[in-house]
């Protein structure tokens, strides 16, 4: 669902801010307002073209948090790229240059210098891609990262340390430096740390944090926020750097890092293209737009890597319980490998290629929401809306499956599941990818010919794969269950989980002709 309103109190017994949204056909956020004991203190409304290139209606805008694009003619509706005044672009996408600020790339299109106000900040990037020196103006900041990429120090050139940062999970707790000690985060749904508060658990001064949808930070003397509320004056005026959706904010352009690439918050938009071919969809124009971010519903996706959108409702906690499941997915598999049991351990390293890894574009979203009842997972395609099974295609004309994962609840996300569900993501990727070859060859394929391709399972054949890896996990944790005992066979496993399928109120299928159910893919 899309967040409809968002109220903020800034402090016990201070009036609170009370945000409300609006969207369009399309879901995109069309405008967001808010008000104080009933007054308007800020709103902000957009324009967006078909390819979703965003801008503001200056009409309906505040003018202290208007953006600079504001007319479907800033853009180039053939690539999506600014053509305003004063912006400008390489041959490969990259913005090196804005009114103020220009940009230089290497030939990984990754930003190497950014200069604003005569003063040039260079960049240096590891073999990984990570950012690890900064060079602003003469001061020097070298990071660094733990196993997870996550920015664990700061350290100048001499080698003395700048901060520290500690992590729950992916989650940003806290930092820490010599002269202000341990200071702790408080982050809102999108992971954007909102309050930043000292060991007596006070507000630091500058340490409360207020973002416009795209990301503009409100700053005191904006929208009735005050330095006594402890809002920031300016940019980072309480020495964080991690700002909207937990990125890290370069004070020098005004840039957000997502790794990938860079955000501009002012433009709503990244600077670069996406690198990720496969964030195409055939079925949505707008994610054809290189440039635009999280679908521009900013207040329900978030994008980890500057790659994809990632829905919101998924917490924090429980992304980090999947990617739990997902290592112990691992090392169930390398049991069975160590073991010589090849059969196992190819059938549990097949759900993990099927899932893939984070941020690599493979068309998989894991959400949390409605299932049938009952369930604890269900795995599906994406759909339109008028329910037509759908893919992903990438800008080079390769499809992946374009895969949903819903855990009906939190609880719901743990090793036996996930490894259940993935069996049924390969399931649906296969068919795809045998879609797809068969359309090449024919390219006068049928909709009733894709329904009679092997690969197109029925609900008894994917659902009997689907808990042999379930009991795969149950003999990896010697823990006997419906479908895996001590001493069985092979044909004793088939047998109960045929029973399963037979009995259970959310199968009744059987493995006989016309009782196995539909398939993956069923024609109208």
């Amino acid at each position: 669902g899309n967040v409809q309103s968002i109220t903020i109190t800034p402090g016990a017994g201070q009036t609170p801010f009370v945000q409300s949204f609006t969207y369009d056909a399309l879901n995109r956020l069309l405008s967001g307002t808010e008000t104080q004991n009933g007054a308007q203190t800020w709103k902000q409304t957009y324009g967006y073209d078909r390819y979703g290139n965003r801008w503001f209606d200056a009409a309906n805008t505040t003018a202290t948090v208007l953006g600079p694009l504001t007319s479907a003619s800033d853009f180039n509706a053939s690539n999506n790229r600014i053509v305003k005044p004063g912006y400008s672009y390489d041959q490969a996408g990259n913005l090196t240059a804005e009114p103020g600020k220009s940009y230089a790339y290497d030939a990984e299109n990754r930003l190497t210098s950014a200069t604003a106000s005569g003063v040039t900040t260079t960049y240096v990037y590891d073999g990984e891609g990570r950012r690890v020196r900064k060079n602003a103006g003469g001061v020097i900041t070298r990071m660094i990262y733990n196993h997870l990429g996550q920015l664990v120090a700061e350290y100048n050139d001499s080698g003395s340390l700048i901060k520290e940062y500690v992590y729950k999970g992916s989650e940003l707790l806290a930092s820490y430096d010599a002269s202000r000690g341990a200071e702790y985060a408080t982050g809102d749904h999108l992971g954007s740390p909102r309050i930043w508060t000292n060991s007596s658990g006070q507000v630091i001064g500058g340490g409360r944090h207020d973002y416009l949808p795209f990301g503009e930070e409100l700053f005191a003397g904006v929208a009735n926020r005050t330095t006594g509320l402890n809002y920031p004056s300016t940019s980072q005026a309480d020495g964080k750097r991690h700002q909207f959706t937990s990125k890290e904010r370069d004070a020098e352009s005004g840039l957000d890092y997502f790794g990938a690439r860079y955000y501009s918050s002012a433009q709503g938009r990244f600077t670069s293209s996406d690198p990720l071919l496969s964030s195409g969809r055939i079925y949505d124009p707008q994610t054809w737009n290189r440039y635009s971010y999280t679908l521009n519903n900013p207040l329900k996706y978030i994008d980890p890597a500057g790659l994809y959108e990632f829905d919101a409702s998924v917490s924090q906690k429980d992304r980090d319980r999947f990617e739990k499941a997902r290592q112990d997915l691992e090392k169930a598999r390398d049991y069975y490998q160590k073991n010589g049991d090849k059969a196992k351990a190819d059938a549990l390293d097949k759900v993990l290629k099927a899932y893939g890894t984070l941020n690599d574009g493979n068309g998989v979203t894991i959400a949390i929401g409605k299932v049938t009842k009952g369930a604890a997972a269900e795995t599906s395609y994406g759909r339109d809306a008028q329910g037509n099974p759908l893919l992903s295609k990438e800008i080079n004309g390769k499809y992946v499956a374009n895969v949903i994962v819903t855990f009906g609840s939190s609880g719901k996300i743990d090793l036996t599941n996930v490894a259940h569900e993935g069996s049924h993501v390969e399931d649906h990727q296969n068919f795809i990818g045998a879609l797809v070859a068969a359309t090449m060859k024919n390219p006068s394929l049928t909709d009733a010919d894709a329904k009679s391709l092997p690969e197109n399972l029925t609900k008894y054949a994917t659902e009997s794969k689907a808990y042999h890896v379930s009991s795969y996990i149950a003999e990896y944790h010697n823990t006997p269950n419906e479908v895996w005992n001590k001493g069985w066979q092979e044909a004793d496993r088939q047998k109960a989980i045929d029973h399963l399928l037979k009995s259970s109120k959310l199968y009744k299928v059987t493995p006989k002709p016309g009782e196995q159910g539909p398939r993956l893919y069923e024609t109208k």
